[in-house]
């Protein structure tokens, strides 16, 4: 029998472009990038932007009428 000799290495294309430049090429790229960070700056700052609890409730004013207390 022959032997049938094999490239050791595969080759690969020398061109590797970047993510984030290939993301800011295009508007809906750079769109979706901005959208993103934004999603994570409100979750990091989330505290602070809202500090009431959201899991509290007072049964007895769940009907009560509008009053000065309701206003932050």
């Amino acid at each position: 029998m022959t032997a049938i000799e094999t490239p050791l290495t595969v080759p690969t294309p020398q061109v590797r472009v970047n993510l984030l430049r290939r993301l800011l090429k295009r508007p809906i790229g750079a769109a979706s990038l901005v959208f993103l960070a934004l999603i994570g700056v409100v979750a990091i700052f989330g505290p602070l932007i809202a500090p009431q609890d959201p899991n509290l409730a007072s049964l007895q004013q769940v009907l009560a009428p509008p009053s000065a207390d309701h206003l932050l």
